[in-house]
């Protein structure tokens, strides 16, 4: 379940919703969705965890990585969530239904809401947060005007009451994203971590490969530490095993980190060095 709203006579009036109880029974047409705006500008809702949910069954209902999860949440890396926790779900454009086609049952949707944000335009809310035609907007919510107020909530779209399955079609984790995954459990059983620190990064390519390990050079943990690296440029990220120092030719040209060809290709990288930030 969501936070939720009660939408009544065509205002939406705050109120919290209990949960199901059921598994079976994430989001009924009685719920309202609503949406979040993260730094990156992705989308994300909170799900109240409710008795007999798991977290695999709620990553199938919302065709999620169960990393994924994990990344939004990576407090649940070692355990499961208490009943009455929230948790934070990623909501892509493609699970938001924003038309009502010929076919469409409202019993079979829950509405999908946003608040809006100081400085924000209908324009701005419409064309690029959520990628709809301004007067589309405006209809839903029944609006002769564009004028927004810090707090008003719009109605963005809707949501299957049957998951996002139909939505989007799930990718498997590639090798060396199993391979990074594993060593973030191991990270994450590590009795400190560092703190975070930027830096440049050099690779070599096809080192790695023969073996589909993530592995980095680095002077700042001993090795058997576990780090977890990211590319500045496009925030993807690797958890690596330290195995050893860099090469004295490294410290001349100033670079902090060696990782693998593999971690470099997790990364997003192809040619060059390029920033991290090391964690």
């Amino acid at each position: 379940m969501k936070h939720f709203l009660l939408l009544v006579s065509g205002l939406l009036a705050a109120m919290t919703a209990s949960a199901t109880g059921d598994s079976l029974s994430y989001l009924t047409p009685q719920d309202t969705v609503m949406l979040e705006i993260a730094p990156d500008q992705s989308k994300f809702t909170t799900h109240t965890f409710a008795p007999k949910q798991t977290l695999y069954s709620l990553s199938r209902f919302y065709a999620q990585d169960i990393d994924q999860l994990y990344g939004l949440n990576p407090q649940l890396s070692s355990r499961t969530p208490a009943i009455g926790e929230e948790v934070k779900i990623a909501v892509p454009n493609k699970t938001i239904t924003r038309f009502r086609k010929e076919n469409f049952k409202r019993e079979n949707y829950a509405p999908i809401c946003y608040t809006v944000r100081k400085g924000e335009t209908m324009y701005n809310v419409a064309k690029r947060v959520f990628r709809m035609p301004v007067d589309t907007l405006l209809a839903v919510n029944g609006l002769t005007s564009t004028v927004l107020s810090p707090g008003q909530v719009l109605q963005v779209g809707w949501m299957s009451t049957n998951g996002s399955a139909n939505k989007i079609v799930k990718r498997e984790m590639s090798p060396l994203q199993r391979k990074s995954y594993a060593n973030y459990k191991s990270y994450q059983a590590q009795s400190t971590h560092r703190a975070p620190s930027r830096g440049v990064a050099s690779w070599s390519p096809g080192t790695g490969e023969a073996s589909g390990t993530l592995f980095a050079l680095y002077n700042g943990a001993r090795p058997g530490t576990y780090l977890k690296v990211t590319n500045t440029a496009n925030n993807k990220y690797a958890y690596v095993r330290v195995i050893g120092k860099p090469s004295d030719n490294s410290r001349k040209e100033q670079i902090d980190i060696q990782v693998s060809g593999t971690v470099a290709r997790l990364l997003g990288v192809s040619k060059g060095n390029f920033y991290v930030q090391i964690e």
